[in-house]
């Protein structure tokens, strides 16, 4: 399957944008971020798999109603096809096929296509992102090797998810030796429950003892909380007491300083503040008083010199308003102008109107066309519009049906000749359906094959070198023995010593190492064993018949009913045709009798309407607007005839006055022109009005400075006086007198509130008159230790605490006893209990067996797929990896029964994935993915998509891969997203035809 071209409609920021895909190999296409890129790989999928659902971006566009698009794809069998998908009633919306031969298909079809493939399997083998990449960095070794895992297996992912779920769910229930799952909590539940009942069932009656207890401590309890009460009552005594200590004695000495000085200065509030605000004020006004003085005599002195004016009020007025009607009047004469041009023009459009219809102005004058008679008309106009547009309609449906029916008949018999007769398609059945079977078995011994090979390989591997090292420590250590003798010989005990733990350390290398040499050894053969008991059960399969056969049989049974199927569809869609021709022809008739309905109605509204009879009704159309222009011309005309009588007249009046005016005050010329004389009026108006505001700003400044100084005067005396009046409250004359007065009176005011201060806080600690007189009678008149006190007395409660904590302990016991045996119902509860436990626990055990029962299952289905689909899957990968690494890895494989890869380097060396480096173990994922791509079990040769999967390799890793992808896109379309600009060049540079489209609009 190849896309040749994508049209959006309208999905996220795309709107009415198209894309041609010409190139079946490589296209690029290069946008920055936030131009549209994995909003056009989300309309991909939406077309193919159906719209997002309302829980995740359903990319609804803002810019237009329409939602969806189409994409053109060419098959194997098909060019052209057309996939169209729109906005519906359903989340996945409104989806149309349409083959090149006209056929058209819905989401069977599509899904056909498709080879039954959904949304999680194309993205899971055909859609390569950064994600994908970018999330092995954070796996830790174990995670990171079954996510490689995964990537070979479509699904898988997801059954390791459910299979870890179901494995966390199971041990949450139960484990053999666990104490914290649900089960074991549960069982040990029973059987404490189980205890207590026969606890209870062993209770003696000891009802009466327990309550005789229980008096007796009650009263206990009852004495040692009344002395309690009495302790707690004299510590909070003392505790005020302490805390009013400091504040009694201060409050004390200030009530004996103010008796002492008994008489009380009077002083008004605020008295200096509001003396320094009057002083400044004072001295403000007067240097304002100042300044005004010197103001009023200079205006005075400049009123003297300018005269006064030459014209009076009223006729300074006429003039102003011959002034400022002169714009409109030329306005006005200007207007003349144009009237009497318009109304030449109104009486030859009238007069083109009655010569262009040929019709006699009475008719115009006496037409009898009201409102009531235009919309019968417009009624008439609209059904007539309908009936042609439905004749329309009818004439071009049954001419289209007629020929698509030819069309269906003709495909028909040409189809009917290309089916293949019963019996060759029954042969073609037997040929074809033991192939397949005998196709996967011979790929699964083949991979088996090569697997044995490599592990022979792997076993002389570990044999010779185990020998090498063997003999290497052997060597060593007999040459440290000869040292550690000739040490003893020679009394060289240091060396000696030496040479003898080497010696020791030797031998137990030598014997470590041939240990582990041997375990390998007997792991790699019974690897072996077991891959020769798995090909034991194969026989390498030889086909009946040769591929090509095999191949062409296959082909064939598959056209053969694709044929088959169109035929019926062909044949379905004839007798629908048949239908819709004979509904034309009734549309037909009932079209008929309507035109003659019509036509009787339009005769009526002729005579009615005195209009000429027997006329098309576009005519009429025609002259009814005709008619309407030329009664809105002869009204508009008298309008402009009334008009132009106006005019004249205002024009004369106005040259009459303003040349009165001219005449007798401003100039004798007699020649000046309307227009000069206005210009003559306003100059002499100008000058005078200059005159006049120049003696008009002097008094009114001259006015407002005289007011000024009025009020400043006045404000000056009040000021004084109310400092007179501050004096006389204080009882002072004087400004220093006021001044030594204040500072007295400020002294006296602070002892006072402080005093004040200090009462209401014993007050408050202390709100009880009584309590509060005795307290401050014993601070005054005794010395008492408070803090001694309160410690005597905090030990005596503390002492009553401990004896109340030990009888309240005792009596909850003996009361909670009492509650139990009066409570019938409490022993008949621990026996509900215990069903209620034992019933919950038989369900816990049947979940735990029903999740057993599907972890199996997923087993199994895991290990179906690793032995028929995996091996040609890993076989592919190992040879692209061995590509990418220039050589470096020669080997891929999974070990049978464990969920891991293996890769071994050109020097024998093995890794597990997580020991690559991070660089190699991308390649390692890429070529996996690829190998899945191109082993395609559902064989859609779907293209491949690429995004931003180049983005952290170096150059030579991306130009290797470059390579690799140039060969695949021979056969396979490839669709490289990307924004970075130098990738962009290295696709170019690699490829001389390679196809880039700018996601930009």
């Amino acid at each position: 399957m190849k896309i040749k071209h994508i049209y959006i409609y309208g999905f996220g920021k795309w709107v009415n944008k198209r894309f041609d895909l010409n190139n079946d190999g490589i296209n690029i296409l290069f946008g920055y971020n936030e131009s549209g890129k994995s909003t056009l790989m989300a309309f991909i999928n939406a077309i193919l798999f159906g719209f997002p659902s309302k829980r995740e971006s359903q990319y609804r566009p803002r810019e237009t109603d329409k939602y969806g698009g189409m994409l053109t794809i060419d098959t194997t069998s098909y060019n052209g096809i057309k996939i169209e998908r729109v906005g519906g009633r359903t989340n996945k919306g409104n989806l149309s096929v349409r083959y090149p031969d006209g056929r058209t298909g819905n989401e069977e079809d599509l899904h056909k296509l498709l080879k039954g493939m959904d949304l999680a399997t194309f993205k899971g083998i055909f859609h390569f992102d950064l994600d994908g990449l970018q999330g092995m960095k954070d796996l830790n070794p174990d995670d990171l090797n079954h996510y490689l895992y995964d990537a070979s297996m479509v699904g898988a992912s997801s059954l390791n998810y459910l299979d870890k779920s179901l494995q966390q769910a199971s041990g949450k229930l139960f484990k053999p030796r666990g104490q914290k799952t649900d089960l074991n909590i549960l069982a040990e539940k029973l059987k404490n429950t189980q205890q207590e009942i026969k606890e209870w069932e062993t209770k003696l009656d000891n009802y009466e003892q327990l309550q005789a207890t229980k008096q007796e401590l009650e009263l206990e309890l009852a004495h040692l909380e009344r002395d309690e009460k009495k302790l707690q009552i004299d510590i909070r005594y003392y505790d005020h007491y302490k805390t009013l200590e400091p504040i009694v004695k201060e409050w004390n000495a200030l009530t004996a300083d103010q008796q002492e000085d008994i008489e009380e200065i009077k002083f008004p509030e605020d008295g200096l503040s509001r003396l320094e605000q009057l002083s400044d004020k004072l001295e403000e006004k007067e240097a304002l008083m100042s300044y005004e003085n010197e103001k009023i005599a200079e205006l005075t002195k400049k009123l003297h010199t300018l005269t006064d004016a030459n014209i009076s009020a009223d006729l300074k007025r006429k003039m102003t308003s011959v002034i400022n009607k002169w714009p409109l009047q030329e306005k006005i004469i200007e207007d003349l102008k144009a009237s009497r041009y318009t109304e030449q023009e109104l009486l030859k459009q009238r007069q083109q109107i009655e010569d262009e219809w040929q019709l006699p102005r009475t008719f115009f004058n006496s037409a009898h066309v009201t409102n009531y008679h235009l919309d019968k008309f417009n009624m008439l106009k609209t059904r007539w519009q309908t009936l042609l547009t439905t004749e329309d309609h009818l004439t071009e449906e049954r001419r289209k049906v007629q020929r698509e029916k030819e069309i269906a008949e003709e495909q028909k018999d040409s189809e009917y000749k290309h089916l293949l007769a019963p019996e060759e398609v029954k042969e073609l059945e037997r040929l074809t359906s033991s192939e397949s079977e005998k196709k996967l078995r011979k790929q699964e011994y083949n991979m088996l094959l090569k697997q044995r090979e490599w592990l022979e390989k792997e076993w002389s591997r570990v044999k010779r070198t185990g020998q090498i090292k063997k003999l290497t420590l052997m060597g060593l250590t007999g040459l440290c023995a000869v040292g550690t003798i000739v040490g003893y010989v020679n009394t060289n005990w240091s060396i000696t010593l030496a040479l003898t733990l080497l010696v020791i350390i030797g031998s137990s290398l030598t014997w470590a190492t041939e240990k582990r040499s041997r375990d390998e050894i007997k792991h790699l053969l019974k690897d072996l064993k077991a891959h020769d008991e798995k090909m034991a059960t194969f026989n390498n399969p030889q086909g009946d018949i040769s591929k090509e056969a095999y191949l062409y049989a296959e082909q064939r049974l598959a056209l053969h009913n694709d044929k088959a199927g169109h035929v019926n569809t062909i044949n379905q869609n004839v007798t629908f045709l048949n239908t819709q021709l004979q509904q034309c022809e009734n549309d037909w008739q009932e079209l008929q009798e309507k035109w003659e309905a019509f036509n009787t109605e339009l005769d009526e509204w002729c005579k009615i309407t005195k209009m000429p009879p027997n006329r098309d009704l576009l005519f009429y159309a025609h002259l009814i607007e005709a008619l309407k222009e030329w009664q809105r011309i002869t009204k508009e005309y008298e309008t402009v005839k009334e008009n132009l009588r106006r005019l004249n007249n205002e024009v004369s009046d106005y040259k009459a006055t303003t040349e009165w005016l001219v005449t007798n005050y401003v100039s004798q010329e007699c020649d000046m022109t309307i227009d000069k004389q206005v210009k003559a009026l306003t100059e002499f108006i100008e000058k005078e009005e200059e005159a006049e505001k120049n003696r008009s700003q002097v008094r009114d400044k001259l006015s407002v400075h005289e007011d000024l100084m009025s009020k400043v005067q006045k404000e000056r005396e009040q000021i004084a006086i109310s400092l007179t009046n501050l004096f006389d409250l204080a009882h002072v004359t004087n400004e220093e007198a006021f001044r030594r007065k204040a500072h007295q009176y400020n002294q006296q005011k602070a002892q006072l509130t402080r005093k004040n201060q200090l009462w209401l806080q014993i007050v408050t600690l202390v709100p009880n008159e009584k309590n509060r007189a005795i307290l401050l009678d014993d601070i005054i008149k005794q010395d008492i230790d408070s803090h001694e006190k309160q410690r005597q007395l905090q030990e005596k409660v503390t002492e009553l605490e401990k004896k109340k904590k030990g009888i309240m302990t005792e009596l909850s016991s003996i009361t909670l006893t009492l509650k139990e045996l009066e409570e019938s119902g409490t022993y008949e509860d621990k026996r509900q209990t215990f069903i209620a436990l034992k019933g919950e626990f038989n369900h816990m055990v049947k979940e735990w067996a029903v999740i057993q029962t599907a972890q199996y299952m997923i087993h199994k289905v895991k290990n179906i797929y690793e032995t028929e689909r995996q091996p040609k899957v890993v076989q592919t990968a190992c040879e692209l990896f061995k590509r990418l690494t220039e050589g470096r890895y020669t080997q891929l494989f999974a070990p049978l029964g464990e969920e891991r890869f293996i890769v071994e380097r050109e020097d024998g060396q093995r890794f597990d994935p997580s020991e690559l480096s991070r660089g190699t173990g991308e390649l390692l994922y890429l070529s996996i993915r690829l190998a899945l791509a191109l082993e395609d079990v559902m064989e859609t040769c779907s293209p491949i998509f690429m995004d931003e999967t180049f983005v952290n390799m170096d150059k030579p890793r991306r130009h290797q891969l470059i390579s690799l992808l140039k060969e695949i896109s021979n056969e396979r379309q490839i669709l490289f997203f990307t924004c970075h600009e130098h990738l962009n060049h290295e696709w170019q540079r690699a490829f001389k035809n390679v196809e880039v489209h700018s996601l930009y609009r």
